[in-house]
């Protein structure tokens, strides 16, 4: 029986927690094979509450919140140690570290190599540095970047893009990728107008909704209003924003100052069907993504999907409904495209990629054989061996 021990530090309950926990949870169902753990930070209340919500094994971290290796180096140390301690106690066969990027958890990696214990790193997004955070000197900020990829080679990801990127910053990198899960969607709360009138949307007024964590470095949604508040284009629609994080006081901010009644914040909703329900177009202004789970539930609800020309959303919409990130005008012609309801064949090719997606057991199936074949050393030597040759070839 393989001893797997799942590793977050994260206080944040995001999309690729809530992946975690569906790894967790579908490999316990269907594996004879494998066990596992969870060891998170006892500040991710929301996190702890979905794996007692569904039967699942966890103990908590050392340490209150995420620490800075940088910030506070000796402190960092110190954690680490502990957590090492804490680590060597469970004595698991593999650590797997949830890492939204990868920065988060890297204490994880760094316990796993002290603990002297196999480690592989569950990431949904493997950009640079530059490509999500400004910088007066890219390419140095993006060579240091680059060595954080140094310190663990095994890695289980979402979907190609991301593998690519993976070997690019590290060559040596042994990468299997299993495609996230989504439930096929509940039925709807109610029908589109009654939903609006739930929300308190005026008749006739078209929804855009940025649904997910409020945090414009990655996530763009000052961007929209900036962009959107005095454009003509708003006159029958309205922006609503659904969702918190750490720019969230500042996205309400911004959203009351401006006039009219186009832009909304809401906060999170722990029920988003009525917010689906309501939803015209979904849109996800991001200039940087993985394969974003709010995507793959609209899509799955019949709603179209507006989204930057990047990563999951490059793989998963049709261009129509794709625009140039920071590009207003490519914005606007691609929602004008998904409320025309054109193109009127994208349900048709979605189909059958959707019924893999909602999937469960495919899902629970395809993690349990990446951590057997992390969780044996022997494995591991092999698929590093074919990947080269596959390099080479």
């Amino acid at each position: 029986m393989l001893q797997v021990l799942f590793y977050c530090e994260s206080s944040i309950f995001g999309g690729h927690e809530k992946m975690a926990v569906e790894a967790h949870g579908a490999v316990q169902r269907w594996s004879n094979s494998v066990r596992i753990e969870g060891l998170v930070n006892r500040q991710s209340q929301l996190l702890i509450r979905a794996l007692e919500n569904a039967g699942l094994k966890y103990s908590t971290l050392v340490g209150e919140r995420e620490f800075s290796l940088w910030r506070h180096p000796l402190r960092a140390f110190q954690t680490i140690r502990r957590n090492t301690a804490i680590m060597c106690k469970l004595r698991p066969d593999l650590v797997v570290v949830v890492q939204g990027g990868i920065l988060l958890s890297l204490g994880g990696i760094l316990a796993a190599r002290w603990a002297g214990l196999r480690c592989c790193s569950y990431i949904p997004m493997a950009h640079s540095y530059s490509e999500i955070h400004p910088s007066r000197l890219p390419f140095l900020a993006d060579a240091v970047w680059r060595l954080l990829y140094q310190f663990n080679r095994q890695y289980i990801t979402i979907d190609s893009e991301q593998a690519s990127r993976l070997r690019r910053e590290n060559p040596r990198s042994v990468v299997e990728i299993v495609e996230n899960y989504v439930p096929a969607g509940e039925p709807l709360a109610a029908d589109r107008p009654a939903a609006k009138q739930a929300l308190g949307i005026p008749p006739g007024c078209k929804v855009l909704s940025v649904i997910g964590r409020i945090e414009f470095p990655q996530k763009c949604q000052d961007w929209v209003v900036h962009s959107l508040k005095d454009d003509s284009f708003m006159r029958d629609k309205m922006v609503l924003f659904v969702g918190d994080g750490s720019d969230g006081p500042a996205l309400r901010a911004m959203v009351s100052s401006v006039p009219g009644d186009h832009f909304r914040a809401v906060g999170w909703k722990q029920d988003l069907r009525v917010v689906y329900a309501a939803t015209d177009v979904l849109l996800i202004p991001s200039k940087v993504e993985g394969v974003p789970l709010v995507m793959l539930e609209a899509l799955g609800y019949g709603i179209p999907v507006v989204g930057t020309d990047r990563d999951g959303m490059r793989d998963w919409l049709p261009r129509e409904w794709r625009f140039s990130w920071n590009h207003v005008e490519g914005l606007k012609n691609a929602v004008k495209f998904g409320l025309a309801g054109e193109p009127h064949n994208v349900w048709e090719s979605l189909r059958m990629r959707l019924s893999r997606v909602h999937d469960r057991r495919r899902f629970g199936r395809e993690f349990e054989n990446a951590l057997m074949r992390f969780g044996s050393h022997e494995d591991a030597i092999l698929v590093d061996n074919r990947h080269h040759r596959s390099t080479a070839n």
